[in-house]
């Protein structure tokens, strides 16, 4: 990071930073599969699933709180679309938890490559990153 950007970042005590991971659920029928995404108004992420990372942060700030008037766009590169969250490729704001989920009801594979886009003021995009959502509910 460089620039004023960098400079902001350091004054306020951090900034948004997204680093790409895989969430997967993988369940016997007659359990549905979910995988998914949070991204929490205390700049952290909450990953959904059976396989997912640890929990990580949207932004690299503690002090964060009521989404820092910070807004997030995501966008289906690949793929299955979210089974549930908010609508794609609009900012939505981060004063309340967003998330984003894959579940299969069904013997199936859903997979899907979602684009996720942190936003500042103006929907400035300021950090992007791809996560890959996986569903899989096999036979008993």
């Amino acid at each position: 990071m460089s620039g004023v950007l960098a400079v902001a970042g350091a004054a306020a005590g951090g900034y948004p930073k997204l680093t790409g991971e895989t969430a997967e659920d993988t369940s016997i029928s007659p359990a549905n599969a979910t995988a998914g995404l949070t991204f929490g108004t205390d700049g952290t992420l909450t990953f959904t699933g059976n396989n997912v990372p640890a929990a990580a942060r949207w932004h690299t700030g503690t002090w964060i709180t009521n989404g820092g008037n910070f807004t997030v766009r995501l966008t289906v590169s690949a793929g299955d679309v979210p089974t549930s969250g908010p609508a794609a490729s609009t900012f939505h704001a981060l004063s309340s938890a967003r998330t984003w989920t894959l579940v299969t009801d069904a013997v199936e594979n859903l997979a899907g490559d979602w684009l996720f886009e942190i936003g500042g003021t103006g929907d400035q995009v300021m950090t992007s990153a791809t996560f890959n959502m996986i569903a899989s509910r096999e036979v008993a």
